[in-house]
């Protein structure tokens, strides 16, 4: 799988200057949503889905995100850093999504 929509994401959204358009992942997040139509926010969510099916191993993952997607961050240390926050960021989009369209 290419991860097109995904990639169009992450890297749109956590660009190389994205902590000065947003204060948080969460506000910038909000933004996507506000600016993304619903058949779009679904295939992101596939996606992450998708990628996280396959179990790559953390360093593949950050090659993913960072690299493939041109994504510019770094999540909290934790075991399982990226995964952890793949698995946050679809969950994020979740709650903020159903939070913008009761």
């Amino acid at each position: 799988m290419n991860y097109e929509n995904l990639h169009e994401f992450i890297g749109g959204v956590y660009h190389q200057d994205w902590s000065l358009d947003f204060p948080d992942q969460e506000s910038a997040i909000r933004y996507f949503l506000s600016t993304s139509d619903s058949e779009f926010i679904q295939r992101v969510l596939l996606e992450i889905d998708e990628l996280l099916r396959e179990q790559r191993s953390e360093k593949r993952l950050k090659k993913t995100v960072q690299r493939d997607f041109s994504g510019n961050i770094v999540p909290q240390k934790t075991p399982q850093r990226w995964h952890d926050w793949l698995v946050w960021l679809r969950e994020e989009i979740k709650a903020s999504s159903a939070d913008a369209n009761p």
